[in-house]
């Protein structure tokens, strides 16, 4: 099957080359069609019809037998339309502003008259697509500079309804760290973040992040889809696509500056925050700076950009760059150093983005795209398995990461038009110590973790470097008739990860309040690797059924291949030396996904449309498939910890037995499992008011299928021995299950579908958008949703002590509400904000159940964390969070004009807690974090 889904790649890729190759994919483009009339309302065919833009050129067609007319594959701009036939007056259409994978209706009505008088239709391009079913909100290049944001596609995101994000910006303090994105329910691993169409995420875990931190200056436009999607995608979560711009022949360009320090943000902690802080400090920190002044403040944070296009030869050849360096420190409030100072987590971010364009004739179009990305995370906080981590045990992230792009693009007629794109991306993603004394195999340094303070100290657990590499071929036809528009393609995929894991000593001391408690073993160092390929082929027709009802029908088969090499562990404290077969078939998924959408235009003038999508997508096969079974991956043992001789470090005559390392070995699939699904619906209604406003109201529901789950068939559920035990911080009694000790060793884990971890989704948004219209635009919406399912993952379902398995999500957000707007002042004033209010993220209460808490029982795990209550039942505080902007332009030349701005960002100085502890004991609800505070940001741009 491997073999014949290349053969049959190739065969593709050299059927488009031999016709002479591509047209522009639909995700990174969009379409104007229209029909052209008499003022009777007959149809006029022959008509010709102009197309044209600043600086891209023109484009001519003429009106077909139904008096329709249609221009295909254009790039995101401003354009107009000119209307010629002898025996009547011309009309001209201008302000068309088309997005990627919209469709822009233009009708023409033309009156009798000379052909000398031309009449001039100023209006603006309807915003409502009558064409299809997707939905979608796009930002565009004046949205990007415009909305106070922290130039990241996730602070752009949260701006648009229904989509969550799962962490809050200030003014780009979370530009250096990507966060989780969703709509609607849908599960993490289906983000999609393309460029130009092709994807580019990152292979690792389920497959649903980016490795790229992107330059959001070097693009023309953003577009979020959420749902309706086409076959042509194979996820249906959020489609993150990002139209990268292109030089035209005029040259275009500009540099900004943006930036700020101590002196530009107020202080939001007040003394009772600032108490609860104070009591996570350890007590050494507080020892040696007593007089310690906590702050949520950034040091200092600036971003710079230059970017220019232009014509290398001029109706032939063009090229575009975009160079950015973007740096943020910030002062952190859960971690400290051993002098008594809060802990920094400094960032720096390098781009550069190259593109050329060449148009070899004119059905012909070359582009090359390369992206690189150098990133360093300095200090990696959230890596260390506690809520408080010392600067010291942090992990510095410095990751090198680009890719690179090759399309050919060709229109064989103005009805027939082939696609074909070669691509490549690639991360080392390295995670070494931030302190250079740290090095591996040092037994000397054994990284602590006090579990009941949820504090890392002395060194991290283990370090890694993990390349990551995705390579793609994508391939495609598209062929227009009258009444449709038919796309097919073939996609081909190969992606890889390669983890290398070390520690110090391989093992980490662990402590509640300070006394020793237990020791976790790991099976440092071990390298291993895991390969996923896919093929699909799609079909997708946009079929005009009747004038005012269009069918979006889509059907896509794809096939996921998963396996891992031979494998060799080198043998470590703990395990001795081992080497391994190769796997295969982990997974070998084969699937069909059709899709179904209807756009019915009510009143047959593009005004009103009631929109229906019935689609399924196969949930996307990332490398924590193959690595579930992989018989090399990091593992860890944790056993009891006598310590005898009271000097706080362990050695192994005072180490207890424990349950062993959870390898691959004893990891299996079913062979009857299937692949996991989502069955996603939508329904709504769309209404253009005058001034250019169009209201959406959308109900969603979607049900997640066939979750892959685990049991250890080898201990059955009726194995645990259940124990009372009281919760000593509160007095609460609580029930843990002790695993039988005759079968402390037993594992034979079976992953498999199970019915019980079925998701469920229900919401509706409430959406409103104005384009730049009378100066001033608004978008925004309300949201209101339930995500519900099995909250705690592919853990063992066999476990009693798993308890509260069903509730809230994933960031499950009850209700949110979004609103954006820009308004033109006189005098060349700009004005822009941004309102958002979210409800609090579920959030959970644990005990952490250990030996010493039941003495006159031998616990057979060493520890036990059970739920006290059901997740959700405990929230997160709503945050509410608002962003101004103001700009000056001033205008030097024609093209040519500087703009000072300033940015105010949490603008009510919200202090609402962002992360603390949810583990009973001392450290319980302590914040660890908090919003950052009222945020001042300076900067100008010059543009030409």
């Amino acid at each position: 099957m491997v073999r014949r889904s290349i053969l049959f790649g190739i065969s593709i890729a050299a059927l488009c080359v031999f016709v002479c190759i591509p047209s522009w994919a639909q995700l990174q483009t969009g379409t104007i069609s229209g029909t052209v009339t008499d003022v009777t309302g007959a149809v006029i065919p022959g008509t010709n019809v102009t197309l044209s833009a600043p600086g891209i050129g023109t484009q001519a067609t003429v009106s077909d037998d139904r008096g329709t007319y249609r221009f295909i594959k254009l790039v995101p701009a401003t354009y107009s339309i000119k209307v010629e036939l002898p025996g009547f007056r011309n009309v001209m259409r201008e302000n068309l502003v088309v997005n990627a994978d919209v469709t822009v209706r233009a009708d023409v009505k033309l009156e009798v008259g000379a052909v000398a008088d031309t009449i001039m239709v100023t209006g603006e391009a309807p915003l409502l697509d009558t064409t299809t079913a997707l939905n979608q909100a796009f930002l565009d290049s004046q949205l990007l500079k415009n909305i106070p944001n922290g130039n990241d596609l996730w602070s752009l995101g949260r701006t648009v309804p229904g989509i969550i994000i799962s962490k809050y910006d200030i003014g780009g303090s979370q530009a250096f760290q990507q966060s989780t994105i969703t709509a609607h329910g849908s599960p993490s691993s289906e983000v999609l973040y393309a460029v130009d169409g092709l994807d580019t995420n990152t292979p690792a875990g389920s497959g649903g992040s980016m490795h790229i931190y992107y330059d959001v200056n070097g693009f023309e436009e953003v577009n979020y889809q959420s749902s309706g999607i086409s076959a042509e995608n194979a996820r249906g979560g959020v489609i993150v696509n990002m139209v990268s711009k292109t030089g035209t022949d005029n040259f275009h360009g500009g540099f900004s500056f943006q930036g700020s320090n101590t002196r530009l943000q107020s202080n939001n902690l007040t003394p009772d925050l600032t108490q609860q802080l104070l009591a996570g400090v350890p007590a050494l920190a507080r020892a040696t700076n007593p007089n310690l002044v906590l702050s949520s403040k950034t040091l200092g944070m600036f971003e710079s950009n230059f970017n220019v296009g232009g014509p290398i030869a001029r109706g032939k050849l063009w090229f575009f760059t975009s160079e950015r360096l973007y740096s943020g420190n910030n002062l952190t409030t859960g971690n400290y150093t051993a002098d008594g100072k809060q802990g920094v987590d400094d960032n720096r971010i390098k781009d550069g983005v190259w593109k050329f364009t060449w148009q070899v004739s004119p059905k012909h179009r070359l582009n090359y795209l390369y992206i690189l990305n150098l990133k360093d995370r300095y200090h990696r906080y959230d890596m260390g398995g506690a809520t408080f981590v010392d600067p010291r045990a942090a992990r510095w992230q410095n990751s090198h990461a680009y890719i690179t792009q090759l399309k050919w693009n060709h229109e064989a007629s103005s009805k027939l038009l082939f696609d074909a794109m070669i691509g490549y991306s690639t991360n080392d993603v390295p995670y070494i110590p931030t302190d250079k004394s740290i090095t591996k195999g040092d037994t000397s340094i054994i990284s602590h973790l006090d579990i009941a303070t949820s504090t890392v100290t002395v060194a991290n657990a283990f370090y890694q470097y993990a390349p990551i590499t995705n390579g793609r071929i994508n391939a495609s036809m598209s062929y227009f008739t009258g009444s449709h528009d038919i796309k097919a393609g073939y996609q081909f995929s190969r992606e890889m990860e390669r983890p290398y894991n070390y520690s110090t000593s391989d093992m980490q001391a662990r402590f509640r309040n300070g006394a020793p408690d237990s020791v976790t073993l790991l099976n440092t160092p071990n390298r291993f690797a895991a390969y996923v390929r896919g093929w699909a082929v799609f079909l997708q027709d946009n079929w005009k059924v009747a004038p005012r009802l269009t069918a979006n029908l889509g059907l896509r088969l794809e096939s996921k291949f998963g396996y891992l090499p031979k494998l060799s562990y080198p043998g470590g404290r703990f395990l001795p030396a081992q080497t391994f077969s190769p796997i295969k078939n982990v997974p070998n998924f084969l699937d069909l996904a059709p899709r179904f959408g209807m756009a019915y235009d009510i009143f047959g003038n593009g005004r009103a449309a009631v929109k229906l999508s019935v689609s399924r997508y196969d949930l996307n096969i990332g490398t924590e498939f193959p690595e579930r079974v992989s018989p090399v991956q990091n593992a860890s043992s944790t056993v009891p910890w006598n310590d005898k001789n009271g000097d706080l470090i362990p050695q192994l005559d005072e180490l207890g037995i424990g349950t062993g390392f959870d390898l691959g070995v004893y990891n299996r699939y079913s062979p009857d499992m299937k692949r996991p699904y989502t069955n996603e619906y939508s329904i709504g209604l769309q209404y253009q008011l005058p001034g250019n406003v169009l209201v959406s109201g959308m109900y969603f529901h979607r049900d997640v299928r066939r979750n892959i789950g685990m049991k250890n068939v080898a201990v059955p559920m009726e194995s645990y021995i259940p124990i009372s035990v009281i919760e000593p911080t509160t007095g609460r009694q609580a029930t843990v299950y002790n695993l039988n000790p005759a079968l402390r060793l037993a594992k034979d884990y079976l992953f498999n579908n199970y019915s019980e971890m079925d998701n469920q989704f229900n919401g509706f948004d409430l959406s409103l958008t104005r384009r730049m219209n009378n100066h001033w635009q608004l978008f925004g919406g309300l949201s209101i949703g339930d995500n519900r399912g099995d909250v705690r993952g592919a853990v063992d379902l066999n476990d009693p002590n798993n308890n509260f398995r069903r509730g809230p999500i994933g960031n499950d957000v009850p209700l949110s509400f979004k609103v954006s707007g820009t308004y033109e002042l006189p005098v060349g004033l700009t004005l822009s904000g941004n309102f958002q209010h979210f409800t609090g993220f579920p959030d959970l209460q644990i005990f952490q159940v250990t030996q010493n808490l039941i003495p006159n029982v031998v616990l057979t795990r060493t520890s036990q964390a059970i739920y006290m209550v059901p997740r959700g039942d405990i929230r997160y505080p709503n945050n509410n969070i608002t962003d101004l902007s103001i700009a000056k332009r001033f205008k030097f030349h024609e093209n040519m004009s500087v703009s000072p701005e300033l940015g105010i960002f949490n603008l009510t100085n919200s202090n609402v807690v962002q992360s603390r502890g949810n583990i009973l004991g001392t450290a319980y609800l302590r914040p660890a974090g908090v919003l950052p505070p009222r945020l001042f940001r300076l900067g100008f741009r010059w543009t030409f």
